[in-house]
């Protein structure tokens, strides 16, 4: 929805608040992206919403393609000890 339609329904604070969002949103979608088509080469530390986003992608790949649960790097290393 563009900014005209939200002032119509909304405050002007709630309508900038919500196209903002929705600029973020967009912003970390297409940098998300970006990230992936470099596959395994890259590890993203920083902003941690685009870093939780592609965690998430990854579990739901993972759940797709290794159904068996695996653990984590950590886990795997206290189990060998």
């Amino acid at each position: 929805m563009c900014i005209r339609d939200r002032l119509s329904t909304e405050s002007p604070e709630a309508a900038f608040r919500e196209a903002e969002r929705d600029v973020v949103l967009t912003a970390l979608a297409a940098s998300g992206d970006s990230v992936l088509s470099l596959g395994g080469g890259v590890e993203v530390l920083a902003p941690r919403a685009l870093r939780t986003s592609l965690v998430d992608y990854a579990r739901q790949i993972i759940g797709i393609y290794m159904p068996e649960p695996i653990s984590a790097p950590e886990e795997q290393n206290d189990a060998a000890a």
